[in-house]
C-alpha cells in the first residue's frame, strides 16, 4: 500500500513538473523584415559551377565571376523550405587530378529553389528557427546547376505576427525588436 502512495506521488509530482515547463517553453522572438546585402569580394564563390555525385559524397565545384564584387542586394523573399548538405567543395572548379585536393572543404549548405514567396520590408514577424548553414545556394530551378548562385549567409524561419505568412528568409532580412 505504500508503495502505491509512493507511486502516485511521484507520478503527480512529474506530471506538475512537465507541466511547469511546457508552460515556461521560450518566449517567441518579434522581429521586423529589412533590406538584406550581402558584400563579396572578388574571389569570393558566386557561381555554381556544377555538383557530382560520386558515389556517398557529393562534390561541390564553385568559381568566383568578374565584376561580381561588391555589395549585392537580396530579394525580400521566403521559402517553404530548403534542402540542408554538407558538400565537398572545390574552389575554382578544378576537376584534373591534380587539383582534385586544392582549396577543399566540408561546407555546410543551405539549397534553395527559385525565387521564393515575396514579403514586404517592414513586416512585423516572429523568429521561428535558424538553419546551421553557412552558405545558400539558390538554383533556378529543381536542381543545382551553372545557373545557381551561391552567397556566404544563412537562413532564418519566420512567421508574420497575423499568420498569414511562413518560411526561411536570408538571416541578414530579420532584425530582432527589443
Amino acid at each position: 500500500m505504500r508503495r502505491i502512495k509512493f507511486i502516485v506521488r511521484m507520478g503527480i509530482l512529474i506530471s506538475i513538473l512537465l507541466v511547469t515547463f511546457a508552460s515556461c517553453s521560450s518566449e517567441k522572438v518579434k522581429a521586423v523584415i529589412v533590406d538584406a546585402t550581402i558584400t563579396i569580394s572578388p574571389t569570393a564563390p558566386t557561381k555554381v559551377n556544377f555538383l557530382v555525385n560520386e558515389g556517398r559524397y557529393k562534390n561541390l565545384y564553385v568559381q568566383s565571376e568578374e565584376d561580381v564584387s561588391g555589395v549585392q542586394k537580396l530579394s525580400s523573399s521566403l521559402w517553404e523550405s530548403f534542402k540542408n548538405e554538407e558538400l565537398v567543395t572545390r574552389v575554382g572548379g578544378a576537376i584534373s587530378v591534380a587539383d582534385m585536393n586544392e582549396d577543399v572543404k566540408n561546407l555546410d549548405y543551405c539549397l534553395i529553389s527559385g525565387d521564393g514567396e515575396s514579403i514586404k520590408v517592414g513586416t512585423q514577424v516572429y523568429i521561428i528557427d535558424t538553419a546551421k548553414c553557412t552558405w545558400v545556394i539558390q538554383s533556378s530551378g529543381k536542381y543545382v546547376d551553372g545557373k545557381s548562385k551561391i552567397y556566404n549567409v544563412s537562413l532564418t524561419k519566420v512567421k508574420s505576427l497575423d499568420g498569414s505568412k511562413e518560411g526561411w528568409i536570408w538571416s541578414n532580412a530579420v532584425q530582432p525588436l527589443n
